[in-house]
């Protein structure tokens, strides 16, 4: 199964990026854009926010939950960790995957409040899937993720957007 997914990488100072596999595998990258130097976006190292599985996250908080129930929406702190400053930011560039999902479905990411109408991460049955999104932050600097189909998840920022 070839599964494709964008992001946004910091460079570099030599203007290169590093791909690490875990496995053997092919890879394709396409440069469909850049940010320009001035722009308001901040490009972070990726940092993990969230794991669900019993492996670190970038301060130990939010990791070793175990696989979300179907319905269950868990709120995540992203301001004052990974590199996002505590106040400030608008919007984060969140690398987020659902782990081995127990039925086809869906991850929604939002400011918290009410739950949208649209998924950031469209998952099936047993397989791995990431997606890179930006997302609004709540007035408290975290982000609510809400998953239709039992899975375990995780979350890395890769950048964020300041309040202007």
């Amino acid at each position: 199964m070839n599964i494709p997914n964008e992001i946004i990488a910091k460079l570099s100072p030599t203007g290169t990026v590093c791909m690490y596999t875990w496995a053997t595998t092919g890879l394709i990258a396409d440069v469909v854009g850049y940010v320009p130097a001035g722009s308001d976006y901040r490009s972070l190292t990726p940092a993990r926010l969230l794991d669900t599985r019993d492996a670190p996250t970038i301060d130990g908080n939010f990791r070793n939950l175990g696989p979300l129930g179907g319905g269950t929406t868990i709120e995540l702190q992203v301001t004052g960790r990974g590199g996002v400053p505590v106040s400030g930011v608008d919007s984060a560039v969140l690398n987020v995957g659902a782990l081995v999902p127990s039925a086809d479905g869906y991850l929604t990411i939002y400011p918290c409040g009410g739950l949208p109408t649209a998924s950031s991460l469209n998952y099936t049955t047993g397989v791995n899937i990431p997606n890179e999104i930006i997302a609004k932050l709540s007035p408290t600097g975290t982000v609510c993720m809400y998953t239709w189909a039992t899975t375990g998840l995780i979350a890395d920022v890769v950048g964020y957007i300041p309040v202007s």
